[in-house]
Parts: C-alpha cells; sequence; structure tokens
C-alpha cells in the first residue's frame, strides 16, 4: 500500500481507534532523527558511528552514555509531533535513548519531568507496566542506556538476547496491553527478521488460521522491497498487517496534521497541545519548587505512579522519580537530595517490601528528609503513606515530629477525598499552589 492509496478513509479508522485509546505506536531507532554536522542521521546511528567497533558490551554502553550526555542535538521534529498525540498514552521504543521521553515532557508537561519510562531487560525486575499507566509511558523493548550496568540492545546479538528473554512472568500486564492495541510500527528496521517475532510475540498467538481482534500498521518502505517478508505478511495476516510504503516521517506529519485538525477548536491545526493550570489558578504566581516529593521502594513502584497522577489531577504537582534509576545525563544521588531539600511535602510510601529493605535509593531519600525535618518547626512536612497494612508503629521513630500519616490499606486503595484534602491544606500550608 503506497500513500497514494492512503484514503480519508483510512485515516479515519486509524484516528478513530486512537481516539479509543487502542493504539501503540512502536518506533524504531530510526525515527530519532537529529541534525549533526551539516546532515541529518538516526541519533542511536550517529552515537554508535562515534563509539566505532567496541566488541565488549559493558564499554558499549559507557561510551554510548557518554556521547549521549555530551553530545548537542535538537529534539527530532517527528518526536515532538508524536509527542503532540494525546490520544497516544503508551509507546514503544526500539531506541535506547531518552529521546522520546524529553520529547514528551518538553511538549506535554513544559519540561517537567513526568513521563514514565520503563526499560526491559532479560535479567531486571519491575520492568512491566502498570495496570493503570500515567498520561504517558514509553517502553524501551531493548533496554535503556541509563548506567553502566545497564543491558540494552546495541547490535544484533544483543537484540537477539531480548528477544529470547521476552515475554516472560515479569510482563503480562505490558503483554495483554499490546494484544488488546492496534500496532503502529514507524520505521523498525532493524532488521527483517525482527519485525514477525515481533508481532508473534504482542499477539501471543499462531498469526495463521486465526482472525485477529486488533490490526498492525507497519510504515516502513523498505518493507516492500523484502520480497520474502511482503510474502509472509500476505500468507499469515493478509488483512490486517499492511505494509504501508510511505516515508515514516512524512506519515507522522500527515498523522499529527489530521489529528490537529480532528481535536483542535475550530479546525486550528497549529493549536499547541500542553497540560497547563486551570482557569482558576492561572493567573496565581507560581512558587519556584511547587511540588510534593513521593518516596517510594523499587518494589511499589506501580503504587506511587498511580498515586502521584491521582494527586496530580487533585491540583497537587508531584516530583517521582519516574525512571526507576539513574537517568541518562544526570547524577540520581544530587537529584534526589537537591529535589528533597527544595518540596513543599515529603511523602513516603511505606510498605512491608520496603521496611524489609536493608539499603536503596528510598532509604537514603528519607534519611535526607529527617534531617530537614529536624530544621523544621510548625508546618507539617512530612507525610507516610502506609499501604498494605504497615502499622504506624511502624514509622514511630522514623521522621520525628512535623508528621502526619496517612493509613491506606491495601496496594490497590487509592487515596481518599479526606486524605487528599489533608495533603492539599498541608500542601498550601507550607507555601505551595494547586494547580
Amino acid at each position: 500500500m503506497d500513500e497514494n492509496e492512503l484514503t480519508d478513509f483510512f485515516w479515519d479508522d486509524l484516528l478513530t481507534f486512537m481516539g479509543e485509546k487502542k493504539v501503540i505506536p512502536i518506533l524504531g531507532s530510526d525515527i530519532s532523527m537529529v541534525e549533526y554536522e551539516g546532515k541529518k542521521i538516526p541519533f542511536q546511528d550517529l552515537i554508535l558511528e562515534k563509539i566505532g567497533d567496541e566488541r565488549y558490551r559493558s564499554k558499549r554502553v559507557a561510551r554510548f552514555i557518554h556521547i549521549a550526555q555530551n553530545i548537542e542535538v535538537e529534539l527530532p521534529p517527528s518526536l515532538q509531533k508524536l509527542a503532540k498525540i494525546t490520544d497516544f498514552t503508551v509507546y514503544g521504543t526500539f531506541g535506547v535513548d531518552d529521546l522520546l521521553t524529553q520529547a514528551l515532557n518538553e511538549v506535554r508537561y513544559k519540561g517537567q519531568k513526568v513521563t514514565q519510562s520503563i526499560a526491559f531487560s532479560p535479567e531486571a525486575i519491575n520492568i512491566d507496566l502498570p495496570k493503570t499507566t500515567p498520561d504517558a509511558t514509553v517502553y524501551h523493548f531493548f533496554g535503556k542506556a541509563q548506567s553502566t550496568d545497564s543491558e540494552c540492545g546495541l547490535n544484533d546479538e544483543d537484540i537477539m538476547e531480548f528477544i529470547l528473554a521476552f515475554p516472560n512472568t515479569q510482563t503480562k500486564n505490558l503483554t495483554l496491553k499490546l494484544q488488546e492495541s492496534h500496532l503502529l510500527f514507524l520505521g523498525c528496521g532493524e532488521g527483517d527478521w525482527l519485525l514477525p517475532f515481533l508481532i508473534r510475540i504482542a499477539k501471543n498467538t499462531r498469526l495463521s488460521g486465526i482472525r485477529p481482534k486488533r490490526q498492525e500498521f507497519v510504515v516502513n518502505p523498505k518493507m516492500l522491497t523484502n520480497v520474502c517478508l511482503t510474502r509472509w505478511f500476505r500468507y499469515f495476516n493478509p488483512e490486517f498487517s499492511p505494509i504501508i510504503s510511505m516515508d515514516p516521517l512524512a506519515f507522522i506529519d500527515e498523522l499529527e496534521r489530521r489529528w490537529s485538525l480532528r481535536n483542535s477548536p475550530k479546525g486550528d491545526e497549529n493549536a499547541m497541545v500542553t497540560i497547563t493550570p486551570s482557569v482558576e489558578t492561572a493567573e496565581i504566581e507560581i512558587p519556584q519548587h511547587n511540588y510534593v516529593f513521593i518516596s517510594y521502594d523499587g518494589d511499589d513502584r506501580s503504587v506511587a505512579l498511580r498515586l502521584s497522577q491521582q494527586l496530580r489531577d487533585y491540583g497537587i504537582p508531584t516530583w517521582v522519580d519516574v525512571e526507576g534509576g539513574i537517568a541518562m545525563g544526570e547524577n540520581f544521588r544530587k537529584k534526589f537530595t537537591e529535589a528533597i531539600l527544595k518540596c513543599k511535602l515529603f511523602l513516603p510510601i511505606i510498605s512491608a517490601t520496603a521496611l524489609g529493605t536493608d539499603e536503596g535509593y528510598f532509604i537514603e531519600e528519607w534519611a535526607v528528609a529527617k534531617e530537614r525535618n529536624k530544621k523544621i518547626r510548625g508546618n507539617v512536612f512530612v507525610i507516610p503513606l502506609l499501604i498494605d497494612g504497615s502499622p504506624v508503629s511502624s514509622i514511630d521513630n522514623e521522621f520525628g515530629s512535623n508528621t502526619s500519616v496517612c493509613k491506606m490499606g491495601s496496594l490497590e486503595t487509592l487515596l481518599t477525598q479526606g486524605q487528599l484534602h489533608e495533603i492539599k491544606t498541608a500542601f498550601e500550608k507550607r507555601g505551595g499552589v494547586s494547580v
């Protein structure tokens, strides 16, 4: 199917699926096209060119991180346009860099680090999607270069190991999400052998003889030149896996244009899509460091993200480590220490797992908050959130005075209206402004 065959009916169907939040775009690393020294090149390819032929994985990753931190490029327009489409809430990517997350934070959240980023790894835990995802989640199928210990797919051999390990019992929510969604593959030219494997894994069933409930769209003109791959699609899944022979970047331009026309008031396709303060607070001067800090053990990540979203919906800005570790280009310990020393409130999530853990970043976060709390007189600064039945007595000596406990009950419990009001009141007493 070439671009001349993409009728209004095709675009209307795709936009309708998107409006129902049933489409997951999956991006090849070649979508992150940047301009560097007068030429356009995928960001990941640019870094790999500079790394050269390094045989050892740990050195490849270390060099990738170092170069990515220090090279100066603009965010790819294609990623900014995809970030603008708020009908997309979950994005998949084959890239191991952080540009898509950066684009989402910049376009939707005015630079605030709100987007959740999850990286699959054959060895790691906590690599599944939460049951309830935030408004923007990026899933790295082949890992993410965020520390020198990171597992990530920088060549075909690495990618093969990821394919062998995926899916597993750690990715039940992700697998279900892929099965229930239409998949929009954009680019994904990492290897002709790769795409059939991924579609088979995503659907979790044989593709021949079964009528799929969801459709895959493959936007990659190179695919049609591969006779074997084209024949594979036509034989196993002819109706539900159209190969679209259109430049993926041009496809993204057209998709964003049509989505904007459909969703902007009076068809204004130039309208910006950003998360802004409500009308009631738009004229209020927002103070610096206007947020509450949520601290959590890694096993409680899904709880932290769910509570963060609930607090933001209630008008309380949050600071939460959605990366789950050291973000590329940042010293994480310095990052969270500064955030705690400047936040309006500190909200540690207290669970049986957290209380049974001897070491971790969250324990260091508690120590920083405890020291700051000693210097505060009067208004509450620490509000521990007790989950899974953890007793109040378990934190009696943890934070000292200026503490008010919210006991929540089970892992799936959300904050009550009364608890939300209590947190909001404490936030405002310490100079915070709800948005």
